[in-house]
């Protein structure tokens, strides 16, 4: 399991900023996640595996869901993707659970929260309201995201490949285009 976490592994991850390990075999590895100009609502994370390099702008909203009788305060983050200070088409990007689930999203860019999972944590459950309403947030906060992504100059004409510009309504992502 060790040898298949990928240099996302950590980007997520809060209290977590290294990971090295070593087996009998001699095989080793080495995860490394730096943060900078973090504030209340993003941050710049650069996750490192070996020479692999990837930085992220991640921006995050904390809300209220409902869910059942519990009204549970939540952390729903939307990352992109940054080549040379410019957002840019990620490729691989399942929904993250804090660790990446196996439902691809087929957005150019992460969203990650804690969406209720199967028991094998691999997939989410996508009839479930809790997790209807966190695909809203995450909806607002990619689209709210593009004004401040603007300001800060890291758009230019290849960053709107992220975007989805199609979505079939019945997706469970439909409301990211809709937002967007």
């Amino acid at each position: 399991a060790l040898r298949n976490l990928g240099v996302r592994s950590l980007l997520f991850l809060r209290q977590l900023t290294e990971l090295k390990w070593s087996l009998p075999d001699g095989s080793s590895g080495h995860f490394l996640r730096e943060v900078d100009d973090e504030t209340s609502s993003s941050r710049l994370v650069r996750v490192t595996d070996g020479d692999i390099i990837e930085e992220w702008q991640v921006y995050q909203r904390a809300d209220c869901i409902q869910d059942g009788e519990k009204l549970p305060n939540i952390v729903v983050e939307v990352a992109f993707y940054l080549e040379n200070g410019k957002v840019r088409n990620a490729k691989g990007t399942e929904l993250v659970a804090y660790f990446p689930t196996e439902k691809e999203t087929g957005l150019g860019f992460l969203i990650q929260a804690p969406f209720k999972t199967t028991k094998a944590r691999d997939n989410i459950k996508s009839d479930d309201s809790a997790n209807q309403q966190i695909i809203e947030i995450a909806a607002h906060i990619a689209a709210d995201s593009l004004e401040t992504m603007r300001d800060n100059d890291l758009l230019d004409v290849y960053s709107y490949n992220v975007l989805p510009l199609q979505y079939p309504e019945n997706s469970f992502f439909h409301s990211v285009y809709e937002k967007i």
